[in-house]
């Protein structure tokens, strides 16, 4: 009570939200997840986030070599064009242009 006598109302205590997860935090999310298609869905959300980064094609390029979509695959590693991961993906494409053009003939 207070000093007047009148009962006090308890604090309102809001919830916080939830901080919003980065682009960042989506691929290290994909790093870790328990299977390739949870990773991809990783790293599409940190490039709807993020479309400049494109390290993250070399993350999805892997997680689809990983499920056997080697079409797809080169595709992503196509796109990683830029950043640290960008020459390794070039010899991935070198070297899956010349599987898929073994598995056609």
């Amino acid at each position: 009570k207070t000093s007047s006598g009148s009962a006090q109302a308890p604090p309102v205590v809001t919830a916080q939200p939830e901080p919003a997860l980065t682009a960042e935090d989506h691929i290290k999310l994909g790093v870790n997840a328990k299977t390739p298609s949870a990773a991809l869905a990783e790293y599409q959300q940190a490039l709807r986030l993020d479309p400049a980064n494109r390290d993250v094609y070399y993350l999805m390029g892997l997680s689809y070599q990983q499920l056997g979509h080697s079409e797809q695959a080169l595709d992503a590693y196509r796109q990683c064009t830029s950043g640290k991961y960008s020459s390794v993906a070039a010899q991935h494409v070198k070297r899956l242009e010349k599987e898929l053009k073994k598995s056609k003939n």
